[in-house]
């Protein structure tokens, strides 16, 4: 392969065309496993974290984080200043998420994506096109209050470093 050529893969299925190692992956499990599944980067945990930290942290009133009505996110996130300026709400939450059981988060999760003034907003970790309500809180769940705590409290503190690095895929389903 050339640098900056991305390698492409004979599909599994008889009428699929080349696909990226992604894609072939998403395939495999979705025929194989019935997973369900996509390519996201990450997305789906960045998302997550909005959801639930849509009040206290995202949109908190801060005084000059917002100064047009085009931001996606407050000036201030990704620096210091954001958790700081928002430590005893940001604390206090993740202290919730953590005491929460999983039918709690993924209520949670739910109530929060159905919000009516949250639903389709433009904001920083809103992926609303990729993710349905059924997506976000299969994923939650199963990652579980603390894993979710975790990542919360991660990208809370430091969002711009935190909000990269994570895997490719997500793989989700629902046990019956």
């Amino acid at each position: 392969n050339k640098p900056g050529v991305k390698s492409k893969f004979i599909g599994l299925a008889a009428s699929s065309s080349s696909l990226a190692v992604e894609e072939l992956a998403l395939e495999w499990y979705r025929g194989h496993a019935r997973w369900n599944g996509m390519h996201c980067e990450g997305s789906a945990v960045r998302f997550i974290w909005c959801l639930l930290f849509w009040e206290c942290a995202l949109y908190a009133p801060i005084p000059d984080v917002f100064q047009t009505p085009y931001q996606s996110s407050p000036w201030d996130l990704g620096t210091d200043a954001f958790y700081r300026s928002r430590k005893a709400a940001i604390d206090a939450r993740l202290l919730e998420i953590r005491r929460m059981s999983s039918v709690d988060l993924i209520e949670t999760v739910r109530a929060s994506y159905r919000t009516e003034e949250h639903f389709g907003a433009m904001c920083v970790g809103g992926a609303w096109d990729s993710f349905t309500e059924d997506d976000l809180a299969c994923i939650a769940g199963g990652l579980g209050p603390l894993a979710v705590a975790g990542c919360c409290e991660l990208l809370s503190k430091d969002f711009s470093y935190w909000s990269g690095g994570l895997p490719d895929l997500v793989l989700w389903r629902w046990s019956e």
